[in-house]
């Protein structure tokens, strides 16, 4: 009798064992669901893609520093791997992907495919395209570009970006929200500021270039691409983006203390948002106080001490911690 009540005991025991290795073995399943949904290998073709964008800014002379980057999800064979989600990330005018370094580093520690891409004219051998002629038509099909590969990297897309680069990811997913996972927007450039502007064309009046030790050029001719493409967005898609951009959502991190673009603007732009059709998705406006002041430059890079703060806030935002 006692030997039949050790079975059922034992039995019991082992099918409860089952039961949770099962049941974690799901869990588990469940949360790698939120990075790949299957191992499905980057194609030939992308890749030929990605040696592309190396290869311009091999040409176009860009360190090592401030080139595109690709970092690419990898299997135990080091094979490239498509991503649950993949990014799209685009810095500010006169900066580079290095000012978006550790965001990217975030990103695809999470077991993303990520693009940071470097905007035409920065940093190059040649000056003259930030001297005079780089147009801002030119960044944005860059970002169309680059937008197109990174949904062959992943099933949907967070595009992100600061200043100049964030206006370029607004302009991009409202054109085409097809799927978008989110807008990430540090300190986008909707309106600059008009002390800003008249700097810029003083500059642009005298033919005035400023370099600097670390290796950036400021222009007039940039800083007013910068304010003719603000206004083709206001212009031309603006009154579009409540709908078009209904069903992305959309994070914004901003700071009054920003005297290079017009934070109360980016504000208002994500507010109307608010005004789209019913089970419109989530908009979250993360405000840094006026103390310590942070500079609009380094609102999204390493000297923004309230950075990691940031990104817990994205994290959340969009859920993407499994």
């Amino acid at each position: 009798m006692l030997g039949n009540d050790v079975r059922i005991l034992l039995s019991t025991l082992i099918a409860l064992s089952l039961t949770f290795v099962l049941e974690q073995a799901r869990a588990d399943q469940v949360r790698c669901e939120g990075l790949f949904r299957e191992k499905t290998s980057v194609t030939s073709e992308s890749l030929a893609q990605i040696s592309k964008l190396i290869e311009r800014d091999n040409a176009a002379g860009v360190s090592d520093l401030h080139r595109t980057t690709v970092q690419l999800v990898l299997d135990e064979e080091n094979r490239p791997l498509r991503s649950r989600t993949a990014v799209v990330l685009m810095h500010g005018l006169y900066n580079s992907p290095a000012a978006l370094a550790t965001i990217a580093a975030h990103f695809h520690s999470l077991g993303m495919n990520v693009i940071n891409l470097r905007l035409e004219g920065h940093y190059e051998a040649d000056t003259k395209p930030i001297d005079s002629g780089v147009r801002w038509q030119q960044w944005l099909e860059q970002g169309r570009d680059a937008l197109a590969l990174a949904r062959q990297l992943g099933d949907d897309v967070i595009l992100a970006g600061h200043s100049t680069g964030a206006l370029t990811a607004t302009w991009l997913a409202t054109e085409a929200p097809e799927n978008i996972r989110g807008l990430a927007l540090f300190a986008p450039a909707f309106r600059v500021r008009a002390t800003t502007r008249f700097a810029g064309h003083v500059l642009d009046l005298f033919g005035i270039k400023i370099p600097t030790p670390g290796g950036r050029r400021l222009t007039g001719h940039a800083a007013s691409e910068v304010t003719a493409m603000s206004n083709a967005f206001s212009n031309q898609l603006a009154t579009e983006a409540p709908r078009k951009l209904a069903a992305i959502p959309v994070w914004l991190a901003n700071t009054p203390a920003d005297i290079t673009i017009n934070y109360s603007k980016a504000e208002e732009f994500v507010e109307s948002l608010k005004s789209a059709p019913p089970g419109r998705a989530p908009r979250m406006i993360t405000r840094l106080p006026l103390w310590p002041v942070v500079v609009h430059d380094s609102l999204p890079g390493e000297t923004n001490r309230s950075l990691p703060s940031l990104i817990q806030s994205m994290d959340d935002f969009f859920e993407l911690i499994p």
